[in-house]
């Protein structure tokens, strides 16, 4: 459920953006949305680590719900009503003449022609994946549940694919968009490139069983990673015109490679001024550049038409390399080490989570 809330805000939230600014106003505005994205996921950090050191970590799922329900009521204030402007733009998708109903009747229409099918479809694959990803390690490679898994997701691409083509303008994810310029390798770039949200998830793995740091003072050490996103962005903006959209790209990555390679020395005793320090500005930092240059460009290329089903698409291809990334680094810590939490030594866990942490390197490496 709080997947499906969050594919109902944030794509809609940068479509909002690319209908409602244009040019320098547009970057600008899509600057302070990569700003808050990342900002988000830091505060959640810290604020997650204050409640489960204070008053347990139930009170984060509070704290999500009741901001939530507060981001429910001023969206409905203060964004307009823009149903006839979405039907209508939806209407030119099609090739057809601009619907002139309002109201329920257009909406009943809109409804119908979702793809609901294609959307069952792809996330029923992406489930199969992610059991297989996870169950690996567990109950073995090679055993047939877990040959089930994968070849089930197969099959379920393979239905999706056609599928999409056979419904054309009304499609999930309509087969032209993968032509518009840039289109395809920003969403492969944005894909590869949230290999860094799940590296935060072994950061603080790392703080709070290997270096022995509760979870208040990892949430104090975690501030650096909000100020880094908040510094990156905006020189991110500035470097945008002046050296063009492929080689903020590459810096991006760069500077998550390195910081991902430095993590690899991280242990329980290193100061955290030295190299955890600078790991996890530079990490978070590549966010700033990646996310921001990505969602841009791919908007940028987008006609006005497909911006919401652009938009979400590229969050999805975020999100996706986020799940998939985890769940293959989780697979690389178990398969290299011994990390059940019952039985195992320091030096285990090192292990593992280094070897996770050269998953999102690679990932990186093709992001670049």
């Amino acid at each position: 459920m709080q997947g499906v809330g969050a594919a109902a805000t944030i794509p809609n939230g940068l479509a909002l953006i690319a209908a409602n600014y244009e040019g320098k106003t547009r970057e600008r505005a899509i600057g302070v949305y990569g700003i808050s994205t990342s900002l988000g996921l830091t505060l959640g950090l810290i604020v997650g680590g204050l409640f489960s050191y204070y008053v347990g970590y139930q009170w984060l799922f509070y704290f999500s719900a009741i901001i939530a329900g507060a981001q429910a009521l001023v969206s409905f204030i203060i964004i307009p009503d823009d149903r006839e402007t979405n039907m209508r733009l939806q209407a030119q998708a099609r090739g057809g003449a601009a619907s002139q109903a309002s109201g329920g009747g257009s909406i009943k229409s809109e409804l119908m022609r979702f793809d609901f099918l294609g959307a069952v479809l792809i996330t029923v694959a992406l489930v199969f994946l992610v059991f297989f990803l996870n169950e690996g390690n567990s109950v073995g490679w090679n055993q047939p549940i877990n040959i089930a898994f994968i070849i089930l997701c197969v099959v379920f691409v393979a239905l999706f694919i056609p599928w999409q083509i056979y419904k054309g303008r009304d499609a999930l994810m309509p087969v032209r968009i993968w032509l518009l310029p840039n289109f395809t390798p920003i969403m492969l770039i944005l894909f590869f490139c949230g290999c860094n949200n799940p590296a935060l998830f072994y950061y603080t793995e790392m703080w709070e069983l290997v270096r022995g740091v509760d979870a208040l003072h990892t949430a104090i050490q975690f501030i650096p990673i909000g100020l880094s996103v908040l510094v990156a962005t905006p020189i991110a903006v500035i470097l945008l015109p002046r050296v063009g959209s492929r080689w903020v790209l590459l810096l991006g990555a760069v500077v998550g490679i390195i910081g991902t390679v430095l993590a690899t020395y991280i242990n329980s005793d290193i100061p955290y001024w030295n190299i955890p320090f600078v790991s996890l500005i530079l990490t978070n930092a590549s966010i700033g550049f990646v996310l921001y240059v990505g969602m841009l460009t791919g908007t940028n290329s987008s006609p006005p038409e497909w911006r919401g089903v652009i938009s979400a698409l590229l969050n999805v291809a975020f999100q996706i390399g986020t799940g998939v990334t985890l769940s293959i680094a989780s697979a690389v810590a178990s398969a290299t080490s011994n990390t059940n939490l019952l039985t195992t030594s320091k030096n285990d866990l090192i292990v593992g989570f280094h070897n996770a942490l050269y998953v999102f390197f690679f990932s990186l490496f093709f992001c670049a």
